[in-house]
């Protein structure tokens, strides 16, 4: 395969999906997340795309920033509330490691991250210093039986306003921290439609592989059509 597919602009060849897929497995600069850097947001309340809800509001923020010109802030009003993304393609690792990174920026000591996979999960240490950034990151091998790979940003606490930037998941055992990695994660969510509901963030152009129909269709800014 001659490099990453465009959404945009290219289907996605069965054979070259899968091949992507299996050079990604043992490599650690491919992001399976999408809009690691917060930067994406289709929402009137700033939610950052594809970074899911529980219980708390995520806005992009330029209050504070590691990277870029954005980051995640979180306020949260219980020690549940979260900000989490499932990666969609999760079967193709179970039984390997991946790692999940982030930098955040808190105003106290109580900030985790969680992999987990529908069957169990791992913690990373908590942040040890206050209103600066800090790079947390923790590694789990995915149970064989998954139901999901699940990577979530939780401030654990409710002291005020939680930042995060930077957030990386790659296979094996220690994300990079310096430099945001090729996200693998934006491709298959700009390529690959969510059953639930398939005109979810697409753009008029946008071009998925439906993985089980071996079908690429695009979106005409309404619908869906073959491609």
């Amino acid at each position: 395969m001659s490099g990453f597919p465009t959404a945009e602009n290219e289907s996605v060849a069965k054979d070259d999906f899968n091949a992507l897929i299996t050079n990604v497995k043992s490599n650690a600069f491919i992001n399976l997340l999408a809009n690691g850097n917060f930067k994406r947001t289709t929402h009137g309340d700033l939610q950052c795309d594809y970074w899911q809800e529980s219980g708390v509001v995520n806005a992009r923020s330029s209050t504070q920033k590691k990277f870029g010109d954005y980051s995640l802030k979180m306020s949260p009003s219980n020690i549940a509330h979260h900000a989490y993304q499932d990666i969609i393609n999760f079967a193709d690792f179970k039984g390997l490691s991946v790692a999940l990174g982030c930098w955040v920026y808190a105003p106290d000591t109580n900030v985790v991250l969680r992999i987990s996979d529908g069957v169990g999960s791992t913690d990373s240490s908590a942040n040890t210093s206050t209103n600066t950034w800090e790079f947390l990151y923790i590694a789990r091998t995915i149970d064989a039986s998954a139901t999901r790979v699940r990577a979530e940003l939780r401030p654990t606490d409710t002291a005020g306003d939680f930042y995060f930037d930077g957030a990386v998941l790659v296979p094996g055992t220690e994300p990079p921290r310096t430099a945001m990695p090729i996200s693998l994660g934006e491709l298959i969510r700009r390529t690959w439609v969510d059953s639930v509901d398939p005109s979810w963030h697409a753009e008029s152009g946008d071009v998925y592989w439906n993985y089980a129909e071996k079908q690429a269709y695009r979106y005409d800014g309404s619908r869906w059509q073959i491609a």
